[in-house]
Parts: C-alpha cells; sequence; structure tokens
C-alpha cells in the first residue's frame, strides 16, 4: 500500500514540475515576443525620424533653390548704379543709356546720345507734351521699332507730371512708356553744361527738346549745344537741328 501511495506521489510531483517547465518556456517565449516587438517600434520610430529628417532637408533645399532662383530672374542691369552706361534696346538707334536714377525695382535712363532730328510737332500751333507730336511718334513708332517684346515688357507705363511754369500752361498729366525731360528734370540730372551737351553717335553735336512749354507763344523748352538750358525755347515746328534723347523706366527685376 505505501508503494502505492508513493507511486502515485511520485506521479503528482513530475506533473507538477512539467507544468512548471511549460509556464515558464511560455513566459520566455512571450518575452522575446514583447521584446522583439519593442525593437520594431523602436526601429519604426528611428524611421519615422530619419522620414521626417530627409523630408526637413528637402524643404530647406526646395527654398534654398528657390532663392536662387529669383537671384537668377534678376536683369542685367540690376547692377548699374546712377551714372553708369548700359545697353538696351536694338541697333535701329542709338542703345547707349545713361542711369540717371534708380529705385529697388527699376531705373531711369536717358538715351547717351541723339536718336532722331524731329519736330516737337508737326504743326506752329500752342501744344503741350500732352498734345504735341513728339510724344505719339516716341510711344508708337519709336517704343515699337526700337525694341523687342520682351525689351517692351519691361519699360513702364510712367505718370508723367507736367507742372506749370512761369505763368504757361504745361498741359495735363499724361502716361507714358516714353517721354522726355522737363527744363528742371534737366538742370536736376546734369549738374553742368558739359553734361547736359549731346551729340549723334558719330560726334556730331546737337540741341534737344525738353517738355516745358517755352515761355514764348507757340515755343518748347530745349537744350543748347553748348549745354545751356532755354527756357525761351524754340518754334514747335522747327526741327532744324532741334532733336531728341528718350527717357523711359525699366525694370530690373
Amino acid at each position: 500500500m505505501k508503494k502505492k501511495v508513493l507511486s502515485i506521489l511520485l506521479v503528482l510531483v513530475m506533473a507538477c514540475c512539467t507544468a512548471c517547465g511549460l509556464g515558464e518556456a511560455g513566459g520566455d517565449k512571450e518575452n522575446t515576443r514583447t521584446e522583439k516587438e519593442d525593437k520594431s517600434n523602436k526601429d519604426k520610430d528611428s524611421d519615422d525620424e530619419e522620414s521626417k529628417d530627409q523630408d526637413s532637408d528637402d524643404i530647406a533645399d526646395g527654398e534654398e533653390q528657390a532663392k536662387d532662383d529669383v537671384e537668377l530672374e534678376a536683369e542685367p542691369e540690376a547692377a548699374a548704379e546712377v551714372g553708369d552706361i548700359i545697353t538696351f534696346g536694338n541697333d535701329t538707334y542709338s542703345n547707349e543709356w545713361i542711369v540717371l536714377d534708380k529705385d529697388e525695382n527699376n531705373i531711369l535712363i536717358i538715351n547717351k546720345y541723339i536718336v532722331q532730328q524731329i519736330k516737337y510737332n508737326e504743326t506752329h500751333t500752342g501744344c503741350t507734351w500732352e498734345t504735341c507730336t513728339l510724344r505719339e511718334w516716341l510711344n508708337n513708332d519709336y517704343y515699337n521699332t526700337a525694341f523687342s517684346d520682351e525689351e517692351r515688357a519691361r519699360i513702364q507705363l510712367t505718370n508723367v507730371i507736367n507742372e506749370d511754369v512761369w505763368g504757361r500752361d504745361c498741359g495735363e498729366d499724361t502716361s507714358d512708356y516714353i517721354y522726355i525731360l522737363t527744363y528742371y528734370e534737366a538742370k536736376t540730372y546734369f549738374s553742368n553744361e558739359f553734361d547736359r551737351k549731346a551729340t549723334w553717335a558719330d560726334g556730331t553735336e546737337g540741341k534737344w527738346w525738353l517738355r516745358t512749354t517755352g515761355k514764348i507763344d507757340f515755343f518748347a523748352t530745349m537744350v543748347n549745344m553748348n549745354g545751356a538750358l532755354n527756357a525761351d525755347g524754340q518754334s514747335v515746328d522747327n526741327d532744324n537741328m532741334t532733336n531728341v534723347r528718350p527717357v523711359m523706366w525699366i525694370s530690373i527685376q
């Protein structure tokens, strides 16, 4: 009987040991699975961080490239300063220009040379810059002949102020792509007669029109051959060696 009881107890002990072993093995497997999942999650988080860093780098690179592209869009004249000579337009007429003024996006230029011998107005009548035929010629014939489509797109439509002087009517303000200086603008931009003197490209000297109405009826002001300002001016329909030097604002961006 004792032997039988011992045998039963031995079987029970062995069964318990087996069960305990299986439980530990299962726990080990569970622990191993959890560790693998943790490692996988960490790897995934690391990959996500790397992806975010890469996206940030790509955005930064894109912004830097966009900045470079904007800088590359600046026109070659952007570096020009007041007093510099630039080339603009075709060679139908003189295409060398003096920079008179500059702002962030545009420069004001006047042709270095006389470009055309022309009347201020075709008929001997009272006229102003607003109504004269020279304005029409500059903003039509000259504008369409001297520049390419791309260059015309850069010429700015300018609000041209025509102030009355010495009791004379100088007309209404105008909107022009191309115009000429007033008496006082010529005095401001060119501080002395030497700088104000004008020639053709071959060196021949000439007078040039200003848009201010002259002190005498049917006259327009001008710059004499020696560079002196002439407030009395010359008859508007006189083209005797009286010429034009176009002025305009062009974009540099």
